[in-house]
């Protein structure tokens, strides 16, 4: 058994690696590489797995309908053939080859490789951060995603790493922050340096999304410990706490100029959250608008059952707001429009069962993995999180590690 593990978390790792290549260089065509790819390492993992059965549960199948459901919308609105493409590899196929991936892994391992993978990636975001160089933005030659960078202006020297976009790269960072509370390392000092780094390139993301989304977790992180009325201070964490202020002074010192040019960027980002004239803001709030009244005015059916895939982006790109017509940037209202109040309530009752589940099961396990999606649907307010491939892995991967809220046996001993 010890041999099939390790042969499929060797083939894992190769697949998440060809995943983040195809993202930076070949992303108009990566289906052609993925798709084959999954079908390979499905039948590998499928014919090393053990004998013992792995059921599919709850959550896991109500994401199978939900798939489905968007499977047939694109059949019965004769959307384009890609779009059935898209969805069998990018969330069908993810799913899939994450179900068989972790049938022999105990939960919590993953969650352990989660992140380490995480704080090397955040050690590098440091680096970005202080250097303000993005180590492999470079890699970026597919010209239809050019435009993420030289779009971002003044803020070209956000956060990314391995990661396409700085928002992408901060709902994984949120992430490794949850991995890194519910598994910490056994070294304090380590712990603490892995957070540190962490929060640097969560900063550096300069992503108000994730930022929401990091305080909300950790909130729901203080109640279900509840710790968040009753704090211990212990002399570890006095410590520590002056460790931190001491460093945080020599820094502001010796790189004072640097580290104003930070707060006065991350300020501005911060305080931005506020104005609705700013164009983010605007635009995503003029996207809520024509979405909500699109859908108000639109026939029985196309409520219930939406107006196909695409629906939305074309609406945009139809009426720009201020010139924007990217993205529509809310993945609730994509889901409205194209799929209808029947898709939509597909994806809030995955919201809720996740809630339930997180509430209900107290292992380490239930609790991230649940906190990490309910930073995804937070961060969903703000990105079409379905559009990202690298995203539906991380999302499929959390489904299948999560269980039912009456199994325990899900941790590391």
């Amino acid at each position: 058994m010890l041999i099939t593990i390790s042969k499929k978390r060797i083939l894992f790792i190769f697949f998440i690696v060809v995943l983040y290549i195809c993202q930076f260089r070949v992303a108009l065509h990566q289906g052609y590489i993925i798709f084959p790819l999954e079908v390979i390492l499905i039948f590998f993992m499928w014919m090393w797995s053990s004998k013992q059965k792995k059921i599919l549960y709850k959550l896991t199948w109500i994401y199978i309908l939900f798939i489905l459901y968007r499977l047939m919308s694109v059949f019965f609105s004769e959307g384009p053939l890609g779009s059935v493409k898209l969805l069998i590899y990018s969330e069908f196929g993810m799913l899939l080859l994450c179900h068989f991936f972790v049938k022999d892994i105990m939960g919590g391992e993953i969650i352990k490789f989660i992140r380490n993978v995480g704080v090397v990636l955040s050690i590098l975001g440091v680096y970005e951060f202080v250097t303000h160089s993005s180590i492999f933005v470079n890699l970026i030659s597919v010209e239809s995603k050019v435009f993420i960078v030289s779009s971002l202006g003044s803020s070209s020297a956000r956060i990314r790493t391995i990661f396409m976009h700085p928002v992408i790269c901060g709902v994984y960072t949120v992430i490794f922050w949850l991995a890194v509370l519910y598994f910490p390392y056994k070294n304090k000092w380590i712990n603490y340096t892995a957070k540190v780094a962490i929060i640097i390139s969560l900063l550096g993301t300069q992503s108000r999304s994730s930022w929401l989304s990091f305080v909300i977790v950790n909130i729901m992180f203080l109640l279900l410990k509840k710790k968040l009325l009753i704090m211990k201070v212990s002399k570890n964490f006095i410590y520590q706490f002056l460790f931190i202020i001491l460093v945080s002074f020599i820094g502001i010192i010796f790189f004072k100029n640097a580290f104003a040019q930070e707060i006065e960027v991350l300020s501005s980002r911060l305080f931005n959250m506020f104005n609705t004239e700013h164009i983010g803001v605007y635009n995503r709030l003029g996207m809520i608008t024509l979405g909500i009244r699109t859908w108000i005015s639109s026939g029985l059916l196309n409520k219930l059952f939406g107006n196909g895939r695409d629906f939305a982006i074309n609406l945009l790109k139809r009426n720009p707001i201020r010139g924007w017509s990217v993205a529509v940037d809310n993945q609730y209202v994509t889901i409205l429009l194209d799929y209808g109040l029947v898709g939509i309530l597909f994806f809030i009752l995955l919201l809720v069962r996740v809630t339930l589940y997180t509430i209900k099961n107290d292992n380490p396990v239930n609790r991230c993995c649940g906190l990490a999606i309910l930073s995804m649907f937070i961060s969903a307010f703000f990105y079409d999180m379905f559009t990202w491939i690298t995203i539906t892995f991380i999302f499929c991967l959390l489904i299948c590690v999560m269980q039912d809220d009456n199994v325990k046996d899900n941790t590391v001993t």
